[in-house]
């Protein structure tokens, strides 16, 4: 056992030395600010990476495709680069406003896709939908280009040549530069790709045309053709020697005169075709075409009128259209016997002297299960269309479309449809009334409450008023001497009609809609007027 101090021996607890309190804690602060510099000097660095990380991602956009469009499988985005070809009505703008070719193939697709990243020319090269539609008008493309031997040629072999196997839309205007590229040339690019044409559409003047020779071109796949006239210094084209096109298109089915050109001129195989649209200059085109089905023609009145009526039986949809002549279109009505009838516009520049009794006698006579009326009735009396018109076709029509009805012809309207006992048209479903003043909207409710509790009535399905643009239809509390007025107060009982009997109704101008509400089911769209 070892010796006890003397201090310890004694009682007392012996010294032990305390430690320097102040010494640790400026070493602890020495450190604490070391750690404050290095965090400070760490924010610095990563603030500098995230700015060269943001700069390298700008970089990245600026030069690249976006990453999430460069994982999506190729199919996705061959999907996607057929979305964006423009239409041929955009195409034709192209034209409109005199941009060249070389403007059209770099800010249009599919040749846009080309320039942009080796993956995408890839895609947009073995994409064959992209390519299967040719819009050329000769004369926008360079001088240069037409002189070169092949040089055309050969850029609309290669274009067409990555359509592989589709059916083909092509379309050719030949204008100003048109004598460069001659019809033997045309002729024989046409030629090569004829056996995949689907859609043919071509703007020449009439010795191009005859150059062509068409009807010694096979064109197995053919279904619509336009040929679009030009003028032309000389005129080569005998209506008693009509120019033979398609005579060789066993598919034809719809073919479109634009033009003040008339039909008689061409000789074509009438008996295929099921759809026209261009001038006539006399009813022949009724018995030369027995099978069609819609015909919609402007009239031009060049030869006597037909000694007998024209029985049609297969016409179903007739649109007549104003010409640049003073002839009337319903001028061939009383003439022709429809009794197949389905659909029947007249555009606004139908206005002989007695519209309703003109219309009246061709539809007594040819009693046809019409089920479309559109027609413009300014001016006109109700009850003389009611008696005339409606009466020959109550048991059929359920859409009827009247463009500028005054109010006492929409009061007459309004009240026939009250009528239980002697209603007007029981069978109307959809109602339109456009470029239309003065509507009395408390008529007009009593007309969707009515018609949708009545039994021996078909309910409306649509109904439609559209103001004037010029016109404003006026909100409870404005000043009044406007045409239109539509209280505040009609709304309640209009969509009360609307949602409780399921009606689509659509009030206003083109540009504002009033009242709209739409009841319709995703898969039954609303019935809209098409011819």
């Amino acid at each position: 056992m070892g010796r006890l101090s003397r201090t310890e021996e004694q009682g007392r607890p012996a010294y032990r030395p305390v430690p320097n309190l102040c010494t640790m804690t400026s070493g602890l602060r020495r450190r604490l600010a070391q750690l404050d510099a290095a965090i400070v000097e760490q924010k610095q660095v990563l603030k500098a990476l995230e700015r060269d990380r943001a700069d390298v991602q700008r970089q990245l956009h600026a030069t690249s495709i976006f990453p999430l469009v460069s994982t999506l499988p190729v199919e996705i985005t061959a999907d996607i680069f057929c979305l964006c070809l423009p239409s041929i009505e955009e195409l034709r703008e192209d034209v409109e406003y005199e941009r060249p070719i070389s403007w059209s193939l770099g800010h249009r697709a599919p040749n846009v896709f080309l320039g942009v990243c080796q993956s995408w020319r890839e895609i947009a090269i073995a994409t064959p939908a992209l390519w299967a539609t040719f819009f050329l008008t000769v004369g926008y493309v360079s001088e240069d280009v037409l002189i070169t031997p092949g040089a055309l040629e050969e850029f609309i072999d290669a274009w067409l040549g990555r359509a592989a196997l589709r059916p083909l839309s092509v379309i050719f205007r030949a204008i100003d530069s048109a004598s460069l590229f001659t019809p033997e040339r045309m002729r024989d690019v046409i030629r090569r790709h004829a056996d995949r044409i689907k859609y043919m559409e071509l703007e020449l003047d009439q010795s191009s045309l005859c150059g062509l020779k068409l009807d010694s071109v096979a064109f197995p796949l053919l279904q619509c053709a336009v040929v679009e006239q030009q003028p032309s210094t000389t005129n080569t084209l005998d209506p008693w020697n009509p120019t033979e096109i398609y005579t060789n298109a066993p598919q034809i089915r719809h073919f479109i005169l634009r033009g003040p050109t008339d039909f008689s001129l061409y000789a074509l195989p009438w008996l295929r075709l099921t759809r026209y649209e261009g001038g006539i200059d006399s009813l022949d085109l009724f018995e030369f075409a027995p099978n069609l089905v819609d015909v919609k023609c402007s009239v031009e009145w060049e030869e006597p009128v037909p000694a007998s009526i024209i029985n049609h039986f297969c016409l179903q949809s007739l649109t007549l259209v104003d010409s640049q002549y003073e002839e009337d279109p319903l001028d061939i009505l009383p003439h022709l016997n429809l009794p197949a009838l389905q659909f029947l516009r007249l555009t606004d520049e139908c206005q002989p002297d007695d519209p309703a009794d003109a219309l009246g006698e061709f539809l007594g006579r040819s009693s046809p299960p019409l089920r479309s009326l559109s027609a413009r009735v300014e001016y006109e009396n109700f009850y003389n269309w009611n008696r005339s018109c409606f009466s020959c076709v109550a048991n059929t029509l359920e859409n009827l479309e009247l463009r500028a009805p005054d109010p006492l012809f929409q009061r007459g309207l309004f009240n026939s449809g009250l009528n239980s006992s002697g209603v007007c048209l029981p069978r109307l479903r959809n109602l339109h009334l456009i470029d239309t003043v003065g509507t009395n909207f408390t008529q007009l409710t009593d007309l969707l409450y009515t018609r949708s509790t009545t039994p021996r009535l078909a309910k409306l399905r649509s109904f439609r008023l559209v103001a004037p643009s010029s016109a404003v239809l006026l909100l409870q509390g404005d000043p009044p001497g406007t045409e239109i007025r539509y209280s505040a107060g009609d709304t309640p009982r209009i969509n009360s009609a609307a949602s409780r009997f399921g009606i689509d109704i659509y009030i206003g101008t083109a540009e504002r809609a009033y009242f709209k509400h739409v009841h319709h089911a995703p898969r039954d769209p609303p019935y809209e007027f098409v011819y």
